[in-house]
């Protein structure tokens, strides 16, 4: 890249940077104090260390001699943390990485109630199973929440941190809206923890796409291709799940699910990269064949 582009891009990010401030700052004008929530298993910057005793909250998990979650309070004279947490975690989402900043918070509540909510969530992961509780809150995981969380866990939050904002995959401002729960069927759905291995093959997914410049991901869609293949293909390598998954991304249909690719299962042996070659040897127009067969079937259902 040429000086001047390099100039062009830092310009480009200098932008962001501001922009994602702004919006932040407006919606805590409009909603109350906003929050800042750090991963200590990633590292601290000593930037955040700065924050009063009495503005910043630790929560222990399970599993930690330290606790791995930190929250505190982004007040009005805050600008340069503010400015701090938005650049580390663009700088992050970009290289495909976890990221020490994981979430902001718009509550009119105090940081008792933020840091009762979070730890209320580590405490019903870790009944309904998960090993790992506190990984739920990790910067690669809460774009997922509304995908990959139970019921439960959506109904919880949604009631009690309905403003809760993240960067998504392409490094965008996005505030978490969780779906919609049918408050009858809480009960019988009383438990589960978060769908882990599914958040995970949705990153390793899109980190391929990112490798051919394909930011823009539809997470809704992502979990529903993924959920599939990890119901209906029995590959324990998780490259082949990945490049399956990052082909229904690219194609927008279940190409895993098409009768040439299963056939190749059929016929591939689970190698490291059999799979991936013997895809990658279908040419443009036989995937465009496979998407448009495979939509066609999709709409005749």
């Amino acid at each position: 890249m040429t000086r001047e582009g390099e100039r062009s891009t830092e310009r480009s990010e200098a932008r962001a940077i501001a922009e994602t401030c702004y919006l932040l700052r407006h919606a805590e004008h409009e909603a109350g104090q906003l929050y800042l929530a750090l991963d200590a298993t990633v590292g601290i910057s000593s930037i955040f260390h700065a924050a009063p005793k009495e503005e910043r909250v630790e929560i222990r998990a399970e599993g930690y001699g330290k606790a791995p979650l930190h929250v505190l309070m982004l007040g009005s004279s805050q600008e340069e943390m503010l400015r701090a947490s938005v650049e580390q975690y663009r700088l992050a989402r970009n290289e495909h990485r976890r990221s020490q900043v994981t979430a902001w918070i718009n509550t009119p509540l105090g940081i008792d109630h933020v840091a009762k909510t979070l730890r209320r969530l580590l405490e019903n992961e870790k009944r309904s199973g998960s090993n790992d509780p506190a990984r739920c809150l990790d910067s690669m995981s809460i774009p997922h929440w509304p995908h990959s969380l139970s019921e439960q866990q959506r109904h919880m939050l949604s009631r009690s941190l309905p403003r809760i904002a993240c960067l998504s995959l392409n490094a965008d401002l996005s505030w978490i809206l969780m779906p919609d729960v049918d408050t009858d069927s809480l009960q019988m759905h009383a438990r589960g923890a978060m769908k882990q291995h599914r958040v995970s093959l949705v990153n390793e997914a899109a980190k391929v796409l990112r490798r051919i410049g394909v930011l823009d991901i539809d997470l809704e869609r992502a979990h529903q291709f993924a959920a599939s293949i990890n119901a209906n293909v029995r590959r324990r390598n998780i490259l082949d799940r990945t490049i399956l998954l990052a082909h229904d991304i690219l194609l927008d249909c279940e190409f895993h699910s098409s009768p040439t690719i299963r056939l190749l299962l059929d016929e591939t042996p689970e190698r490291e990269m059999a799979l991936a070659q013997k895809i990658g040897e279908l040419g443009e127009l036989e995937l465009e064949r496979i998407r448009d067969e495979m939509i066609a079937q999709q709409g005749a259902c």
